[in-house]
Order: structure tokens, then sequence, then C-alpha cells
């Protein structure tokens, strides 16, 4: 049978009873990038269940802060998935302790899971600022459990198309993950900055088309819900 020290060299690691705590923090590291991810997903899967057309005040509240929490879970995917380019994992300077290597500066699938966490903000806007409005006017219900008023069929079927894709993209980034960690489509022929580039335009597109579409949906809404509480103020 193989000693310990036999068995974790043909892992590539020291026979040490002493974890090294760079290992350690990578680790907790990579479980927080991991989890944030899952749990991102279940949030994302939770509002689109939660959506239909009578929403109560209740319910709007409620996806308001389901929305919360995920973009938290997403600045927390950025943040821990930026120490694992930078300085764990084949980070960018730390691979093989040089600073040459720039293992995933080269890999046009590093950029194409920016390119599908980038489409998935800008997806995301929509919701979140129509999700936002909702939650005011839920605010000044005393009733929370009334449908919202003026809730129109088409941004519900909206706000599904939005979420349903953001999900759709979702899938693309273990998948651009598990390549690029493999080294799969490593090329120095392409620029830097293209690929780059190639990441950021679509994105910036993403953006523009949800935070337009968002202010215009949220704006014939307040118009909406100011006649609708209107006419109800000034009923018998």
């Amino acid at each position: 049978m193989r000693s310990k020290s036999a068995r974790l060299s043909v892992l590539g690691l020291a026979a040490s009873d002493t974890p090294d705590p760079s290992s350690i923090t990578s680790a907790l590291v990579a479980f927080g990038h991991y989890g944030s991810f899952l749990g991102g997903f279940g949030l994302l899967t939770a509002e689109r269940l939660l959506l239909k057309e009578d929403l109560t005040a209740e319910e709007a509240t409620k996806l308001s802060f389901i929305d919360a929490a995920y973009g938290i879970v997403g600045l927390v995917i950025l943040g821990t998935g930026y120490l694992r380019a930078t300085h764990y994992a084949k980070g960018w300077c730390v691979a093989y302790n040089r600073c040459v290597l720039d293992f995933y500066a080269h890999s046009p699938f590093f950029y194409g899971k920016m390119l599908a966490l980038g489409v998935l903000a800008g997806l995301s806007l929509y919701p979140t600022i129509t999700f936002i409005k909702w939650a005011i006017t839920a605010a000044k219900l005393e009733d929370k459990s009334v449908p919202l008023p003026a809730l129109e069929e088409r941004v519900i079927k909206r706000l599904r198309f939005f979420t349903q894709h953001e999900i759709y993209v979702f899938f693309a980034i273990p998948f651009c993950a598990a390549m690029m960690a493999r080294g799969i489509g490593y090329t120095e022929s392409v620029p830097m900055w293209a690929m780059a580039l190639g990441a950021i335009l679509p994105t910036a597109g993403a953006c523009a088309y949800s935070v337009k579409a968002a202010l215009a949906d949220t704006a014939a809404w307040d118009e909406a819900v100011a006649k609708q509480l209107g006419q109800t103020e000034a009923g018998p």
C-alpha cells in the first residue's frame, strides 16, 4: 500500500500534517464561488416561479426581497471570481509563481464567461427596476393581500421572458468555466483587447435594452397606478 507522501505526490501535494493556509483560503474562496452560483440560480428560479398575473402587494414585496438577495449573491460571485482569477486556482499572475502565463487572459472561454455574466447582469436590470417600483406601490397599500393595481399581463410576460433567458444564460457559465479551467481554446494569436471587446459590447447592449424597456414600462405603470388609486380615493 502506498505511503501518505506517495499518495499526496500523485496529486501534486506536499506530505504535511499541517494544511497550507493559502490552500485553505483557496478552498474557501472556491466554496464561496460555487455556493453563491448555486444560490443565485435558486433565487432566480424562485423569481420565475412566483411571477403571475394576479400578484398581491405582499407577493410583490417578497419578489423585491428575493431580487435584492439575488443581487447580493451576484456580487459574491464577482468578488470570489475575481480572487480566483487573480490569486487562486490558475490565477492571472500567480500560476507557477510567475507573471508570464496569464492563463485566463488568453482563454476565449474566460471572456465567454465574462460575457455570460455581463449579459446576465444586463437582463436582470429590467426585473430589478420593475420589482422596486412594485415594492414602492405595495408599501402604499394598507391591505397587502389585494392584487397590485394596474398590473398588466404584458409586463408579466416580459418579466417571464427576461427571467427565463437569465436561466438559459446561467447554464453557459459552468460550461465556459469547465472549458477554460482545462486550457481548451487557449490562444495567444488573438489580442486580449479583441476578446474583451467581444464581451463588453453585448453586455452594454443587454444593459441598454433592459434599462430602456424598464423605464418605459415603469413610466406607464406610474401613470396607471396614479389614475387607478385616484379613482379609488374619489369613489363612494
